[in-house]
């Protein structure tokens, strides 16, 4: 008789535990950054200029405090550029949001380290930066163009998702004069 309460009793409180375990994970949903319009960093080339490129540098941050594993990288809004290039720089020598300005294709400024190809599984630990590297180009048609807001999808602890999300635009141009929409910077 004993040993069919002491069986029960433990039953009661596996079912308790795993109820529990389970209501954490369902309350918890996605953890996302809102997307803001975080100013811009824009570089513009002389009038006359055939061709504008330009190497940026974005930081998303993991503000939980669970490591995240991010497995997919995309911009939000891309305007009168293409987007050649997306990676993630390995050790990069800065975390600041940075653009070069440059018709060197070949590899990412050495500024930017060493870079794996996105989208590819990236761990970033709790407070730590995943640095994004890109690539933009001006197309034959435009004056000026940006790509705006970089995301990263990705899941934390008991697979949560997590969404990290950064409103910075990145934009060339040739000449000056460009609307901010365009250009993704006041006056230029």
């Amino acid at each position: 008789m004993d040993a069919g309460r002491v069986i029960l009793g433990a039953a009661t409180a596996a079912a308790f535990v795993l109820a529990a375990g389970f209501t954490v994970v369902v309350g918890q949903g996605t953890t996302e950054t809102p997307v803001v319009d975080e100013g811009g960093i824009c570089g513009t080339l002389p009038a006359g200029s055939t061709s504008a490129a330009a190497w940026f540098l974005v930081p998303l941050r993991n503000d939980s405090d669970v490591p995240v594993r991010f497995d997919d990288l995309r911009p939000l809004d891309v305007r009168g550029v293409g987007l050649s290039h997306l990676a993630v720089a390995v050790h990069p020598g800065s975390t600041a949001p940075t653009l070069i300005v440059g018709d060197d294709e070949s590899t990412a400024p050495a500024e930017f380290s060493r870079t794996v190809p996105a989208p590819r599984s990236a761990a970033v630990a709790p407070g730590g930066v995943l640095a994004v590297v890109g690539r933009i180009e001006l197309r034959s048609d435009s004056g000026a163009g940006r790509v705006r807001g970089i995301v990263a999808r990705g899941s934390g602890l008991l697979g949560v998702p997590v969404i990290a999300t950064s409103g910075t635009a990145f934009g060339i141009g040739i000449g000056r004069g460009h609307p901010e929409a365009d250009i993704g910077c006041p006056g230029t």
